[in-house]
């Protein structure tokens, strides 16, 4: 008796396991299914280049990378030439080194608005792109926070290849295609997402 008891418990319990797994498997699938997914993404924000008009030599620099700007802060002096910003925003990029010769049209700074943060995800045309349309939802995780899920929507779906012209060889494998897909989120609720964090983000279908 105790034999068949025993017996009949190792097949209940194979049974719930199989069960159990088949469970997990349909919401994994469901999940997969209702979902386009990508790793290739990164937040960013437009950026805007300062450049010098005339050129000369780099004499003071008034800024640091990192610095959030006010909109007319002074940058840097090339002889008599003032750089300075016109919107304000965040610092990215200088090109110090005060006492160098700077050629005409040579961008010193490089400054983004944090309010214009967006998660640039890449879809290839074969994997969703065609689910994926303005207003979406979508949730998305960042390197440097691990599995914490950020939210946001589709504001916008590039209508060309980024690409560019398509190219031609002599494989018989067509060249897959990438088109950007830009998520807005709440600046003010995710302060901590920061310019050229590389993401992973799903869009719900």
């Amino acid at each position: 008796m105790k034999k068949i008891f025993g017996n009949k418990a190792i097949v209940s319990l194979i049974i719930i396991l199989i069960i159990a797994a088949g469970v997990g498997g349909y919401f994994i699938l469901k999940n997969i299914n209702s979902t386009v997914y990508t790793d290739q993404a990164q937040i960013s924000a437009p950026s805007v280049n300062l450049t010098s008009k005339g050129g000369g030599v780099l004499q003071d620099v008034f800024a640091s990378e990192g610095d959030i700007l006010q909109p007319n802060s002074l940058i840097a002096r090339i002889n008599n030439e003032i750089i300075k910003t016109q919107n304000g925003g965040e610092l990215v990029k200088l090109n110090g080194g005060v006492g160098r010769n700077v050629m005409p049209g040579e961008t010193i700074a490089t400054v983004i608005n944090q309010g214009d943060l967006q998660v640039v995800a890449q879809i290839p045309e074969d994997k969703g792109l065609a689910y994926i349309h303005v207003g979406q939802n979508a949730y998305f995780t960042v390197d440097s926070y691990g599995s914490q899920k950020f939210y946001g929507y589709v504001a916008e779906v590039s209508p060309t290849a980024n690409t560019g012209a398509l190219t031609f060889n002599i494989s018989d494998k067509r060249t897959e295609q990438n088109f950007d897909c830009y998520i807005n989120f709440d600046q003010n609720q995710y302060p901590e997402l920061k310019n050229g964090m590389s993401a992973k983000i799903w869009i719900i279908k």
